[in-house]
């Protein structure tokens, strides 16, 4: 089985943001994915997009996943979706894995902000303890938690 799984690969989601700035372009954001890893784009408190998965019922068991054999990307380069827009200063921009993003969409959708809550924590302790704390009280699953957050400040 061992082996099997070997050639078969190592399995992961992807989630790429990039921002524009130069002529014409300033405050442009491009991104892309393959998976279940998430962004939001929050203004203030409001979740202004979610992407590539917008609500959490979408989440299912065997999402399209980039795989460190290429042949067993065949199928994936048909799923890769894609997205742009355009931000403002002081907006913020989440990207979670899967259990993290599904908790902040589960979140938005019984009217509460998650957002709040994330940027309350500071460090990778504080975030450790935020995980167990959501896993123990059976908010989130036992899964992937990771968390990047970038806030637009304009120089």
């Amino acid at each position: 089985y061992a082996e099997e799984k070997s050639r078969a690969g190592a399995f992961s989601s992807l989630l790429g943001l990039e921002f524009a700035e130069g002529h014409n372009v300033k405050n442009n954001w491009h991104a892309l994915a393959v998976g279940d890893s998430c962004l939001f784009h929050v203004r203030g408190e409001v979740l202004l997009r979610a992407f590539p998965i917008e609500r959490s019922e979408e989440f299912g068991n065997t999402p399209f996943l980039l795989s460190s054999n290429p042949r067993s990307n065949r199928r994936v380069w048909d799923e890769v979706r894609y997205i742009e827009g355009s931000c403002e200063s002081e907006d913020t921009f989440f990207l979670a894995t899967d259990a993290l993003a599904y908790w902040c969409l589960a979140q938005c959708e019984v009217g509460e902000i998650p957002w709040n809550k994330l940027l309350d924590i500071h460090t990778a302790d504080e975030f450790e303890a935020f995980v167990v704390q959501l896993r123990n009280d059976g908010e989130m699953r036992n899964d992937d938690s990771t968390l990047l957050i970038i806030q637009i400040h304009e120089s």
